[in-house]
């Protein structure tokens, strides 16, 4: 048997085994009925996508293209069996009202602990101890999905195609689907990180080195101004939502310049690890409200896909 002959042979038999493999997996989601059993089977099909060390002989590269290749089979199939599809989104559904999403959209990425070094314990632990699937965070079953750097290099590989197929197939899930439990979501992330800005820039340690007046410290009417923006995203008012959003963006920058000023005094007087700790999660928090925000927005559709400032 020539070479070219062994390697299209080689290519179709490893096509049959991944078919077989997804059909099996599929096959299986009825038994998985508690919501441990649903993230386990979830955390099984990343698995499959990613196809274990059968696709290690390959530079990283070439392993995103056979990853996207795997998700796109995914899709396919998936659109031709309407009841595996249904169970799918019925599993997924299930798994995503079962665990807690704001730590992920809030904290995902973003300092846990109040402290240096408690963050730094918290990572290590993260790191060397092996996480359940009892847990209801999201971000810890985010972390079990995709366990790896590379995770990100097969998720942007995905072409436009395979992508219309996913919103087709996540869409099919109805208007109480997963739009509505993605919005509900990003607003309870919003007011958690709302909470967390507001008590950590007028704590003690981090108002005293700002020059303001407690009642002109820019933390306090974060509340109030986000309240405004997510009733004008949900009466669909647009000239009344890019007028909030611009007044909350105003807000945002008035915390990021008070997060300088204390910079600054720390600059004069002295260091301090912890006082610096937080005003660096101060900034990263005031961030990820405005990533937050423009996603709550683009999938309302109210003000068009950018914030208008």
């Amino acid at each position: 048997m020539s070479s070219a002959a062994r390697g299209w042979f080689g290519r179709w038999r490893g096509s049959v085994y991944t078919q077989h493999q997804l059909d099996a997996l599929l096959a299986s989601i009825g038994r998985a009925t508690t919501p441990d059993e649903k993230k386990a089977w979830l955390i099984e099909l990343f698995v499959w996508i990613r196809g274990g060390a059968g696709l290690l002989e390959f530079d990283p590269a070439a392993r995103a293209a056979k990853r996207a290749v795997r998700v796109r089979f995914l899709v396919q199939r998936l659109q031709r069996m309407p009841e595996s599809a249904a169970e799918l989104l019925k599993l997924l559904g299930a798994v995503l009202r079962d665990c807690d999403a704001v730590d992920l959209l809030a904290e995902g990425g973003l300092p846990h602990r109040d402290s240096l070094w408690g963050e730094l314990k918290e990572r290590l632990l993260r790191r060397w101890l092996p996480s359940g699937t009892a847990s209801r965070s999201l971000l810890t079953l985010f972390g079990q999905l995709f366990p790896d750097r590379e995770d990100a290099a097969w998720l942007a590989a995905l072409d436009a195609e395979t992508l219309a197929g996913l919103h087709a197939l996540l869409s099919s899930a109805g208007e109480d689907g997963f739009g509505a439990w993605f919005a509900a979501s990003c607003e309870d992330s919003l007011r958690f990180l709302i909470a967390q800005v507001r008590a950590t820039g007028l704590a003690t340690p981090v108002r005293l080195r700002i020059d303001r007046a407690f009642r002109d410290l820019p933390f306090l009417p974060l509340e109030m101004s986000l309240g405004r923006v997510l009733d004008a995203c949900a009466a669909g008012d647009r000239e009344e939502l890019v007028l909030r959003l611009n007044l909350l963006r105003g807000r945002l920058d008035d915390c990021r310049s008070a997060v300088n000023d204390a910079y600054a005094h720390l600059d004069r007087y002295g260091v301090n690890t912890h006082v610096v700790f937080q005003l660096t999660c101060l900034k990263l928090q005031t961030e990820r409200i405005e990533q937050l925000v423009e996603l709550l927005v683009r999938g309302s559709g109210t003000a068009g896909s950018r914030w208008s400032w």
